[in-house]
């Protein structure tokens, strides 16, 4: 109880003495971290120190946010609203590329990455980008359009130049159709992007570090759907009259494997007989003929005697 008085007492004096200064308070989100500049005219706007993330301060200083998670680039047209880019799930729509034939497919893409917070570094990244383009974040923890153009300068443009560097090593129906295409376009990226990211950076101070690049869908454009689904029904046509014609060749030759069986044995049977010709008779005494007709010759020419 005594503590909770303690803080009560301490919480109010501050507030009493940011009305009487002029001064504000300042709370430090836990997932960021500020870096605080003197608000005062005679300080001149200088550094004065990296605030960790959860502090409270009282002063009429500015601060500037960033985060101190990490943070993830989204390519995926299904997810990205263009009219509220902040409120989208994703930061633009699908990464469009070329495979090794020219066909156009969009790669749904997401790519983790961090902004270094280590406070000499996260100084010099504010001062020689963040404040130019009020890329840091409000008191809400919420970013703007600055911070959207560092990504889509920093991270967005490198992804998009690796994935399209290595999307041509592919087909389209690889990207399309095999996981594993794509788990392996993912890792051609992954393994590149960083250098990449640092490329684009003033000076060599490495500002972020790149995580995990993963593709978790890829889509040709209509027009190649449409043929490789025409493509596909001609495919299974003629596999299904090849499959046709193959059972009816199996039959015939089932039939005439038959026929020929049977001709063997009705041969068997007649050379048991004796030959056709006694086979015949046996057919001809089972029906009840006679096959031993009597033969009577011919009668002889009466002489005519001289007269």
């Amino acid at each position: 109880m005594k503590k909770t008085k303690k803080f009560a007492i301490v919480g109010g004096i501050m507030a009493v003495t940011a009305v009487l200064t002029g001064c504000t308070q300042h709370f430090t989100d836990p997932s960021m971290v500020s870096l605080r500049y003197a608000g005062g005219v005679s300080e001149g706007g200088a550094f004065v120190e990296c605030v960790d993330p959860g502090v409270k301060q009282v002063s009429n200083d500015t601060y500037y946010n960033y985060p101190t998670t990490q943070r993830e680039d989204v390519w995926d047209s299904a997810r990205f609203n263009k009219d509220d880019v902040a409120g989208s799930s994703a930061d633009q729509g699908s990464l469009r590329v070329t495979d090794k034939s020219g066909n156009l497919v969009d790669l749904k893409v997401k790519a983790v990455f961090k902004l270094e917070t280590k406070c000499e570094t996260l100084q010099e990244f504010h001062e020689k980008i963040g404040r130019t383009r009020d890329a840091w974040f409000d008191e809400e923890s919420k970013y703007g359009a600055g911070w959207l153009w560092v990504m889509n300068n920093y991270i967005s443009s490198a992804v998009e130049q690796e994935a399209s560097n290595f999307a041509v090593n592919y087909s389209v129906e690889e990207l399309w159709l095999d996981p594993s295409v794509r788990d392996k376009l993912s890792k051609d990226i992954e393994e590149n992007i960083q250098e990449a990211v640092n490329d684009r950076m003033e000076g060599d101070t490495q500002f972020f570090t790149i995580g995990d690049v993963s593709i978790f869908g890829a889509e040709p454009d209509a027009d190649f759907q449409k043929l490789y689904q025409e493509r596909k029904n001609s495919q299974v046509k003629a596999e299904t009259a090849e499959a046709n014609k193959q059972s009816q060749i199996t039959e015939a030759q089932a039939s005439a494997a038959v026929a020929e069986e049977q001709a063997k044995a009705r041969a068997a049977e007649i050379a048991g007989y004796g030959g056709p010709e006694a086979y015949l008779r046996w057919l001809a005494i089972k029906e009840g003929m006679n096959p031993y007709q009597p033969s009577y010759g011919t009668a002889p020419t009466p002489s005519v005697d001289a007269e």
